[in-house]
């Protein structure tokens, strides 16, 4: 890998943390892509030659996460130590990466991208629900 391809990469880590802190932070709907490029310390134009949008930016730290998770798993599982460690090691992973953004980043990321389709956020709605009651 050259230079120019390393310090690409170098920036397209740090928007993603940033948009992740942020995210965090203000929630979905209240982060823009001009506070993640003030946190990136880069251009609004150049976050928009990485990520279209803020859903596209969403998606993509989803995916990145999702390689993160099945490495860790690999990890895990290579390891030779005993089933439980092997086990709470996963659950661990598991539960990480569910509390990554927060269920309040999801449930606005799912509510906009969904907004014309009411009846799919009154499914995440119950689903919300039981989780919180237990029911």
């Amino acid at each position: 890998m050259n230079r120019m391809e390393t310090k690409k990469m170098e920036r397209a880590t740090r928007i993603r943390n940033a948009a992740t802190t942020c995210f965090q932070a203000n929630g979905f709907k209240n982060t823009t892509m001009a506070m993640i490029a003030d946190a990136a310390d880069i251009s609004v134009g150049s976050l928009y030659n990485y990520y279209k949008n803020k859903d596209d930016l969403l998606l993509q730290l989803i995916i990145v996460s999702q390689a993160e998770y099945n490495n860790d798993i690999e990890v895990i599982l290579s390891q030779k130590s005993t089933i439980e460690k092997r086990w709470l090691g996963i659950t661990d992973i598991y539960i990480n990466s569910f509390t990554r953004y927060g269920k309040r980043v999801w449930r606005e990321f799912f509510s906009t991208v969904l907004s014309e389709k009411p009846e799919l956020m009154q499914h995440i709605a119950i689903i919300d629900q039981s989780f919180i009651t237990g029911k």
